[in-house]
């Protein structure tokens, strides 16, 4: 057990948060409430040491019921020694430089609700692993990550099944098997470059996918997770005020679900992407847009097909208050999302915020399947 000891750097802090939504389209709504909370601390200036967990719990009208978990986050021993840094726990990495959607961020599954609710970096699920990254010459970094247990992914992690934001029929369908499966093993390597005024990346991983795909046997219905590979590369620029990006992968034997019939579909497709970032002032936006490619095939909606998405904020008030907005528009399903937050310092680490999120069309590749749950939403967070 490791000791401390003099000298030794120690930091506890997380928040306490009570949010009201509103389903005007279902006419429903729900409370959720969460205690988060982590501790840092840095031994002998070379190992550091995370904790992390979170609370939730979530009283909804209807069917909703009530529900409550108990989670570890981030939590973690890190050893940095020279050109060497070990990384052993559960954690969540994120590659590729795209916002909010990039093809290679693939390690981390997600909560669907979540991303809804707060974007992708809060709707990240962390997994256990290794990671090892070995600092080269010419600013090149080496990263190696081993992720014994394939998690999957959720909708809502909160009572799944009466989730608004879960498919209808979740409950009836079939399950691959536990949350934490050691049946793949995941792992890749990436290989990276800083400092010489444009950065690239290149990537390889073993992925299992986040949610079960289906197929008929002759027991009838299953359920399955199966794997694939991930081949991809990224560069990322500054020019002038604006900072550029390009990121895209290839998924090779990637399983696809059919159309209308129980059966999996290994395919090799494609995503990639373009994007631009700029800060004025206390303004900050970006853009970006999605490239996927999937061959055609009589069992599967075989299309090239393009999202738009990006954001915005804006900060008031010195930082005491910020306007943040979030769109995305798929060309080929005609569908869309958008979310607007405004929050604010009501006193010294008290926050306050609302938020709505409106979904249109009713296309099945905008961010999740129920496209019933347009909501409004307001939140309160005490800091500690």
């Amino acid at each position: 057990m490791l000791d401390a000891g003099v000298g030794a750097a120690r930091d506890l802090r997380g928040h306490v948060e009570a949010r009201g939504i509103f389903y005007p389209t279902l006419s429903e709504g729900e409370a959720r409430t969460r205690l988060f909370a982590r501790y840092d601390t840095i031994i002998d200036k070379s190992w550091i040491v995370v904790a992390s967990a979170c609370v939730d719990a979530v009283a909804g009208t209807g069917e909703r019921g009530t529900a409550g978990i108990v989670r570890p986050l981030d939590s973690y021993l890190e050893r940095r020694d020279g050109r060497v840094e070990l990384r052993l726990g559960i954690s969540n990495v994120a590659w590729g430089v795209l916002d909010e959607l990039s093809p290679q961020d693939v390690i981390n599954p997600v909560d669907v609700s979540r991303f809804v609710l707060e974007g992708r970096s809060e709707s990240r699920l962390p997994v256990p692993m290794a990671r090892v990254r070995v600092f080269l010459p010419a600013s090149l970094t080496l990263e190696g990550i081993i992720v014994p247990f394939a998690r999957r992914g959720a909708f809502d992690q909160l009572d799944e099944p009466t989730s608004p934001f879960a498919p209808e029929g979740l409950a009836a369908l079939p399950k691959s098997d536990a949350e934490l499966s050691g049946a793949a093993l995941e792992g890749g390597l990436r290989v990276k470059r800083t400092g010489s005024g444009i950065d690239w990346g290149l990537s390889m991983y073993h992925d299992t996918v986040d949610f079960d795909r289906y197929e008929a046997t002759e027991t009838g219905l299953s359920a399955r997770r199966p794997s694939r590979w991930m081949a991809g590369g990224d560069v990322e620029a500054a020019i002038g005020e604006w900072v550029l990006r390009g990121d895209g992968a290839l998924f090779i034997h990637d399983p696809l679900q059919a159309d209308g019939i129980p059966a999996i579909v290994p395919k090799v497709t494609f995503q990639g992407g373009m994007g631009a970032d700029r800060r004025v002032g206390d303004n900050a936006f970006y853009f970006n847009a999605l490239y996927s490619f999937v061959p055609d095939d009589p069992r599967i909606d075989g299309a090239d097909d393009v999202s738009f998405f990006g954001g915005y904020t804006r900060d008031l008030k010195g930082g005491t208050s910020s306007l943040r907005l979030f769109g995305l528009w798929n060309a080929l399903s005609d569908s869309g999302f958008g979310r607007a937050t405004w929050e604010w310092e009501l006193v010294e680490n008290l926050r306050f915020d609302v938020s709505g999120s409106v979904f249109l069309g009713q296309g099945r590749r905008v961010i999740r399947l129920n496209e019933d749950a347009d909501l409004l939403t307001a939140r309160l967070r005490f800091y500690f």
